[in-house]
């Protein structure tokens, strides 16, 4: 079947007034489109998109535009700056290839209770504590995250990676890639991984060049794309081909550029936004952005008021159909937060609301993280859950 969705060069980008735009404007209200924990399905060539869509009218959607107006730039703005110092990559800090595993921690990960027997269960709530991929964790101060199996799927298929260039004190640029694998089961979470760590380390690599963020994200995509593509076996792409989304972000001391493919979303989250400002949700002094659009046969519908399935249109692996992301550059008027995170959390978030007070009564990036997980846990955890938390202006340590 043909793709839902246009593929535009990165550098082509239509404006949001441009007739051709086929997607609704970003959900600011996370609406839940499908079961959490139930898998997306993809849009294999040859195949129809389940289940097929109606004629039945959508129902409401809330919609707003980013606090920022996004930017983009003609193919000026991609062209490649100047290369730095050949030392330039010694200067990157990026989490462990195959991710930040948990082996152990101080109590309880699900109700913070000191004791845990030696089997590895708490002994108040009796949940089992997670180990290996089932749990995983880092800090680095100017970025955060934690991903978890989550209380129902049997691994997790979530990854994540991030790190910055320069000194940690002030950085020049924070990089982060959140992955949620496509199915599930082994191979759907080596795909998460595997696209996250060799996404994030093209992505820094490229800004310690020079790359402005822009160009340094769709090179990172390939990166991770041939990262994914390298565990399908050889011959035809098959349905259950290794595949994942992706959603990457480059923070600077001005600009927030965001790349992805499929439902991995990102949120800004700025405290003491006005609240008759564009984009700002929730209660006096927090907004709530969604700066990501679901590439989703559902979101290309509702242009035309038809309901359809959450099924994914754009994705990382042998049987995508290309791997053109959308970019979009925000420059926030305020500092704030970025929130990366997979379905495993927005499919809980049915308030705006929800998202600011979860991320800003905590006071660091990895309180905030491990708080959004702790609440998709709390929730019933259906689903793998990821999050990363990036302070804005980047090497802010909390807003």
């Amino acid at each position: 079947m043909t793709r839902a969705l246009t593929q535009w060069p990165v550098a082509d980008l239509p404006t949001r007034a441009d007739p051709a735009w086929p997607i609704a404007e970003p959900p600011t209200r996370a609406i839940p489109v499908r079961p959490v924990g139930e898998s997306p399905t993809r849009a294999v060539q040859g195949g129809p998109a389940e289940p097929t869509t109606t004629a039945e009218p959508a129902g409401p959607l809330h919609e707003s535009a980013p606090q920022a107006e996004p930017v983009w730039p003609g193919e000026a703005a991609l062209d490649e700056a100047a290369v730095r110092s050949p030392d330039a990559r010694t200067r990157i800090t990026v989490t462990p290839v195959g991710g930040s595993v948990r082996d152990s921690q101080d109590g309880c990960v699900h109700c913070e209770y000191r004791d845990v027997d030696e089997d590895g269960y708490c002994l108040r709530c009796g949940l089992r504590q997670p180990t290996g991929r089932d749990r995983m964790a880092d800090d680095v101060g100017v970025v955060a995250g934690v991903s978890d199996r989550g209380r129902v799927r049997e691994s997790n298929a979530d990854a994540m990676a991030f790190g910055f260039t320069g000194d940690a004190a002030q950085p020049e640029y924070v990089a982060a890639v959140v992955c949620d694998g496509v199915g599930s089961g082994a191979m759907a979470g080596q795909a998460a991984q595997n696209a996250a760590d060799a996404g994030a380390a093209e992505l820094l690599g490229c800004l310690a060049d020079g790359l402005d963020a822009r160009k340094a994200s769709t090179m990172a995509i390939a990166a991770a794309g041939d990262a994914v593509n390298a565990l399908a076996e050889p011959g035809p792409a098959e349905e259950d081909t290794p595949a994942t989304t992706y959603v990457s972000a480059v923070v600077t001391g001005a600009e927030v550029t965001v790349a992805w493919l499929g439902d991995s979303r990102a949120y800004w989250v700025a405290p003491g936004a006005r609240a008759d400002a564009a984009g700002a949700h929730g209660g006096p002094g927090e907004g709530v952005t969604c700066l990501t659009t679901d590439h989703t046969v559902r979101n290309t519908y509702l242009a035309d008021g038809m309901r359809a399935a959450h099924t994914l249109t754009r994705w990382l692996g042998a049987d995508s159909d290309g791997t053109d992301p959308q970019v979009s550059t925000v420059r926030p008027d305020r500092a704030g937060v970025l929130v990366l995170c997979t379905d495993g959390l927005w499919g809980y978030l049915d308030d705006p609301g929800t998202l600011a007070a979860r991320v800003l009564t905590h006071g660091s990036a990895a309180g905030a993280a491990a708080g959004l997980v702790g609440y998709a846990l709390s929730e019933g955890g259906r689903d793998n859950v990821a999050v990363i938390a990036v302070p804005f202006p980047a090497g802010r340590r909390w807003p």
